[in-house]
C-alpha cells in the first residue's frame, strides 16, 4: 500500500473507532455524542453517508446545534424539501438559546425575508447580539442596516416634506 493509501486507511480506521465511542456514549445518555453521530452520518464519518438518519438524530435531540444545523438542511434542501420557513424556525429555536450562529442566521433571514417577512429592527437586534459575542461579520451587516435605515428615514423625510408642499400648493 502507498503512503496516501495507508494514511487514508488510518482515517476510515479512526472515524469508525469515534462513531464506536460516540454510538457507546449516547447509549449512555451523553447528548453531545448522539449529536456527533448526526455529523458522521451527515458526512458519511465512520459510516455510510444517510441525511435521512442525520437529520432523524438532529430532530431528537432538542439542541440548539442540531437545530442550527437543521436549518441548513431545510435552508438548502440538503436531504429534505427546502423550505426556507422552516429553516427559520429551527433558527429562531437555536438562537431562543443563546447560539451566536443562529442569531447571525436570524438576521440574515429578516435581511433578506427568508422564510419571514423583511424586518430591519429585528436583522439589526439579532446582528447586534451577535456583534456583542464577537461574530465579525454581524458588526459589517449592522452598519449596512444603519446606512439603509438612514436613507429610508431620509426618502421618507423628503416624500413627507414633498406632500407637505403639494398640500399648501393647492
Amino acid at each position: 500500500m502507498s503512503p496516501p493509501e495507508e494514511e487514508s486507511k488510518q482515517v476510515l480506521d479512526l472515524q469508525k473507532l469515534a462513531y464506536e465511542c460516540f454510538r457507546k456514549a449516547a447509549e449512555r445518555g451523553l447528548l453531545a455524542a448522539k449529536i456527533e453521530i448526526g455529523f458522521c452520518y451527515k458526512r458519511g464519518d465512520g459510516v455510510e453517508k444517510d441525511l435521512t438518519k442525520a437529520i432523524e438524530i438532529f430532530k431528537s435531540t432538542k439542541d440548539p446545534v442540531a437545530y442550527y444545523e437543521l436549518g441548513f438542511h431545510y435552508f438548502f434542501g440538503d436531504g429534505v424539501n427546502k423550505n426556507l420557513n422552516i429553516a427559520f424556525k429551527y433558527w429562531k429555536k437555536a438562537a431562543s438559546r443563546s447560539m451566536t450562529k443562529a442569531e447571525y442566521r436570524l438576521g440574515l433571514c429578516y435581511l433578506n425575508a427568508w422564510g419571514t417577512d423583511k424586518n430591519l429592527k429585528l436583522a439589526k437586534i439579532y446582528f447586534q447580539r451577535a456583534a456583542d459575542k464577537g461574530f465579525t461579520d454581524a458588526k459589517y451587516n449592522i452598519r449596512n442596516i444603519e446606512t439603509i435605515l438612514k436613507q429610508t428615514n431620509q426618502s421618507n423625510t423628503s416624500a413627507h416634506h414633498q406632500s407637505q408642499k403639494s398640500c399648501s400648493i393647492m
